[in-house]
């Protein structure tokens, strides 16, 4: 006051025609000048000492503007804070009317913060209401929240103005609880990069790109989403516009698409080597028969109580076998018909002991465990040969030093329970061969390519079902 007693600084806040209030750290009322009273219906005598909230009834559409929400930046660190745009206001004794305005801290000269003063700016809602681009505040809220993708609309301070439908859905959030929020204390961990981004967009970049996040359940999300400011006037942003999209089915079906060239290329390579092959076995097996033609001529010539009359047997033999194989090589080829036939897989594997045995490192224990009463199985005996010879041969490599590998066979049936339980298996009766050994083991290379080469390498178990055939 000076020497009149005259308080300028409220006579000079009274006679403002903009709209003032002002409220004290309790955030309780302690000024109201003449363009308020007619705004809120209240006397400054009847309003002071009231919480703001109580003179002041802001809403967006149906969801109240939280005050202490808005004043905490401003009472506790002196920022100030706008209220968004064509925010409503309700109050008893006139009609609704739109208010935009800011908060703005009050100081004492050491510089100490002692309240707070709204500024506001009002336009009746009677009267236009349409902002420069043709929208009112009720249509942008209406075409934000029935948008068919997930979209929040913020302020400078990163504050909730409104979102879709799409937005809550998406990530599991309820209105109300949003509004006068920041989008930081709704999502208190959110990457660092986003926070970079949103203060890219509040300086007028727009900003896009696409992400992979692990949701709750564990499974992976692939959204893609967009930043943008949105302005107050062609010179001021008032805040920002954030579009997110769920792009995972999307995502899903290119990851498949890549997989599935990825196996047209493996099988494009794999005919490849399937001519290769047959060329390869065609050559070889007429090799093996010239050797099988001159050991059929020298047995003829020499008895059977010779030296080299068992030999001789064992060659023919091995021969023969590998001329089965080559034509398992030609089969693979497409140049060759399997011919399936019922055997006895015990009496086939017992026939390939004997070479499996010099296959094998000397060092390496060879164990065989035939299972009795074995059903029958239709298979071309070739191709079991194949198996038995490629699965030993790599087990014999996995095994450095001393060693064991195990044969054995079972006969196993499966229900309809154990097959719920495990995808890819069919009820039935079947007869089980199992190769196993204590090596160190397989890497991920060859884990990766196993079904190509037909062998585990460092195999600890390797079982084939065979239908049993009774």
């Amino acid at each position: 006051m000076d020497q009149h007693g005259t308080d300028w600084y409220a006579a000079a806040l009274q006679n403002l025609t903009e709209t003032v209030i002002a409220v004290s750290l309790q955030e309780q009322v302690m000024l109201l000048n003449s363009p308020a009273e007619q705004l809120t219906g209240w006397k400054q005598s009847d309003a002071l000492g009231k919480p703001v909230s109580e003179i002041l009834e802001f809403s967006t559409k149906s969801q109240t503007l939280d005050h202490s929400l808005l004043l905490a930046p401003v009472l506790q660190s002196g920022r100030t804070v706008n209220i968004p745009d064509w925010t409503f206001l309700q109050e008893s004794h006139a009609a609704e009317h739109l208010i935009s305005g800011q908060i703005l801290p009050v100081r004492e000269k050491n510089g100490t913060i002692i309240g707070a003063l709204y500024q506001l700016h009002t336009k009746s809602a009677g009267k236009s209401t349409q902002p420069k681009l043709g929208l009112s505040e009720h249509d942008l809220h209406t075409f934000i929240e029935n948008a068919p993708i997930a979209i929040a609309l913020f302020d400078q301070q990163l504050r909730y103005l409104a979102t879709s439908q799409r937005w809550l859905e998406d990530y599991s959030l309820v209105s109300e609880h949003l509004l006068g929020r920041t989008h930081y204390e709704v999502f208190p961990e959110i990457p660092e990069h986003w926070k970079t981004a949103h203060q890219q967009a509040l300086a007028g970049s727009v900003l896009r790109d696409e992400e992979c996040f692990v949701r709750a359940d564990g499974s992976l999300q692939w959204l893609r989403w967009v930043i943008q400011p949105w302005h107050e006037s062609p010179e001021i942003i008032g805040g920002i516009v954030m579009l997110t999209e769920d792009i995972t089915e999307r995502k899903l079906l290119e990851i498949e698409n890549r997989k599935l060239l990825e196996q047209f290329a493996a099988s494009q390579k794999m005919e490849s080597i399937g001519r290769l092959a047959g060329g390869v076995a065609h050559d070889f097996n007429n090799m093996l028969n010239v050797i099988l033609g001159h050991v059929g001529l020298g047995l003829l010539d020499i008895d059977e109580k010779h030296s080299l009359h068992d030999h001789l047997v064992e060659i023919r033999s091995a021969a023969e076998r590998s001329a089965e194989l080559t034509e398992q090589l030609l089969a693979f080829a497409s140049r060759q018909v399997i011919e399936p036939r019922l055997l006895d897989l015990n009496e086939t594997i017992e026939d390939m002991i004997k070479m499996l045995r010099r296959l094998i490192g000397e060092g390496i224990e060879f164990v065989w465990l035939p299972g009795s009463s074995l059903g029958l199985v239709k298979m071309d005996p070739s191709q079991i040969d194949q198996i038995l010879a490629n699965l030993c041969v790599n087990a014999s490599d996995a095994i450095s030093g001393i060693g064991k590998i195990t044969l054995e066979t079972h006969n196993v049936e499966f229900d309809e329970a154990y097959c719920l339980e495990h995808p890819g298996y069919l009820p039935g009766k079947y007869v089980q061969l199992v190769v196993s050994d204590n090596g160190t083991g397989m890497d991920q290379e060859t884990l990766k390519n196993i079904f190509e080469l037909l062998c585990r390498k460092g195999l600890v178990s390797y079982k084939i079902m065979m239908l049993c055939v009774m």
